[in-house]
């Protein structure tokens, strides 16, 4: 039985109970499935003696936690954040542009730090793309709460009601009267006598994460003198079905890229265990047309 088939029919899906006894809410697997069987690759027919090609398909938990975040305002307009998770791979600046975008500011406007234990409330580990989407959502909800804050604060400007005033394009304004309008830096600026001032805060365990999954299919020959498996194509699909290149790639493209310049051999293990192999032709034009970031 062809092996996506195999999986199609057996594969998870909403309402899948996991090993766990927790049961799957919306997840992408038989989609992931379906573009790997719908891809060249995958149609194109096997060339050459000893080959054989196989799938493989996985799943990532994708855990999440509780998290907390805590903004301040400064007179200047510029916001101080203070979250919990230690940044691994760039998230202090994910979760400032979860910030900004609520404020209506500049991303360089947020000014991001990660507190310890006595300065923020408990943050889960750092893994994966948790950070992300927990600590992410904490600094949404902390900036919502700055906005309600604020809106409070023009109110009072204005000596109206907290239902008269309304926030739209970076600006709060009188929902009757569009000459009273103020920014945010006009509020910092104002926040002295106007209550003093302002700090947005949330925590919470969110909860809602879902599992991603990803199919591989690879394309093996079997040198039988002496016996020695070798991989001819590993084009991968995740959820959602999107192509990547992974490093091993970047090395055989490397390979590909040399030999249309009639350049000198690379020295990677996986071009000299790949020697021989044939590249499919889509890959081949991706190498090339990738060479720029390679």
């Amino acid at each position: 039985m062809d092996p996506v088939e195999f999986r199609l029919l057996n594969g998870a899906k909403e309402g899948t109970r996991r090993i766990t006894g927790l049961a799957f809410r919306r997840v992408g697997f038989l989609e992931t499935l379906q573009a790997a069987q719908a891809h060249p690759h995958y149609q194109s027919p096997l060339v050459g003696p000893n080959r054989g090609r196989g799938v493989a398909a996985a799943v990532c938990a994708n855990i999440s936690g509780p998290s907390a975040a805590v903004l301040n305002l400064n007179q200047d307009g510029t916001v101080s954040l203070v979250e919990g998770s230690p940044d691994l791979a760039g998230s202090r600046t994910a979760v400032a542009m979860h910030v900004a975008e609520v404020l209506g500011i500049p991303v360089t406007d947020v000014h991001p730090s990660i507190g310890d234990t006595d300065s923020i409330g408990f943050t889960a580990f750092s893994a994966g793309s948790s950070v992300t989407y927990k600590t992410g959502w904490a600094c949404y909800e902390a900036a919502q709460n700055l906005l309600r804050q604020l809106k409070q604060q023009a109110a009072l400007i204005w000596d109206v009601s907290e239902d008269d005033v309304d926030w739209s394009e970076s600006q709060f304004f009188h929902k009757s009267d569009p000459e009273l309008r103020l920014t945010i830096k006009e509020l910092a600026a104002r926040t002295s006598t106007t209550g003093g001032p302002v700090v947005g805060r949330a925590a919470g365990n969110w909860g809602g994460e879902s599992p991603g999954f990803a199919v591989h299919i690879v394309d093996v020959e079997v040198d039988p003198e002496p016996v020695r498996p070798r991989s001819c194509a590993t084009p991968p699909y995740k959820t959602p079905a999107q192509q990547c290149i992974p490093a091993t790639w970047k090395a055989r493209c490397r390979e590909e890229l040399f030999k249309a310049s009639d350049g000198p051999s690379t020295k990677s293990t996986f071009s000299t265990t790949t020697a021989g192999c044939r590249t499919p032709a889509i890959w081949t034009t991706a190498c090339r047309s990738a060479s720029t970031c390679l």
